[in-house]
């Protein structure tokens, strides 16, 4: 394990201290640093259920289509960000999380391009 060490001043203890931050592993075969990686790659599952009951709700009271009336290509943005933002009690800034574990996407055929990083 290979760690890069960089040094900083504690004000609070009046003394220099060192953090230090993984590169990854070194491979002797091949004489390069094998990056680090995540520990988890990503969601396997998605899920519909709590989406369901808005998604018919909104069906019955049209509003996909009043707000593609009047936002254009926008209304199914901003109706998943609305649906997501009342499933999950959190900033919007966490709105690709959200989306990422749901099928809000596939279901009001958003772009990866606007909630992807």
């Amino acid at each position: 394990m290979l760690k890069k060490p960089k040094d900083h001043w504690d004000p609070e203890k009046k003394q220099s201290r060192q953090k230090r931050r993984c590169l990854g592993v070194w491979d002797e075969a091949t004489g390069q640093i094998i990056p680090k990686t995540a520990e988890r790659d990503g969601k396997t599952t998605k899920s519909l259920g709590p989406a369901y009951l808005p998604d018919s709700v909104s069906s019955e009271i049209q509003l996909r289509k009043k707000l593609s009336e009047s936002f254009g290509e926008d209304g199914d943005i901003i109706l998943a960000m609305a649906m997501s933002k009342q499933l999950h009690q959190t900033s919007l800034k966490n709105l690709n999380t959200t989306l990422d574990g749901s099928f809000l996407p596939e279901m009001y055929s958003l772009k990866e391009s606007f909630y992807g990083y």
